[in-house]
């Protein structure tokens, strides 16, 4: 039969760890700081405008019958408010800037989110971006494009 093992003298997880104390101590506090670095790097402000919208054809003025869906209104312009025209009025407007803010048009519409709350007339235009100024300007550009556009598609 064999003899039992002496496992007493095997190496123990914090065993190890205290053998090696230095070098866990540093991959901690690199780690650590890459943690850091990672969650600084990666911060953006998110600025919102938000806009009260009412289907037109709703009102006394045309004395439509109010049988209209207005959540498709506001569906509508949600989807105009983030569309890619609107965004290029808006890339255009922010280069006209004194400064300038050149923002290519693809990343401009990563950065955008229209949202609306539920059962309201209430839209909101959010643009995001690391620079907590180019933020806020880009939201109220990209909304000032969006009111252009409507209008013109009001008149037309």
């Amino acid at each position: 039969m064999d003899a039992p093992v002496n496992l007493s003298m095997e190496p123990t997880l914090l065993g190890a760890a205290w053998r090696y104390k230095w070098l866990v101590l540093a991959l901690a506090v690199i780690l650590g700081g890459l943690a850091w670095w990672y969650a600084d790097d990666t911060q953006a402000w998110t600025a919102t405008t938000t806009l009260a919208v009412q289907d037109p054809r709703t009102s006394i003025v045309f004395e439509v019958d109010n049988q209209l869906n207005p959540e498709r209104y506001v569906a509508d312009q949600i989807e105009i408010a983030g569309s890619r025209s609107v965004a290029q009025q808006a890339v255009e407007q922010l280069a006209k800037l004194d400064p300038p803010i050149v923002i290519d048009i693809e990343v401009f519409l990563e950065n955008v989110s229209v949202s609306a709350a539920e059962a309201t007339d209430l839209i909101g235009i959010s643009f995001s971006h690391p620079d907590e100024s180019t933020a806020v300007i880009a939201a109220n550009v990209l909304t000032d494009a969006y009111l252009a556009v409507s209008s013109e598609g009001a008149q037309a």
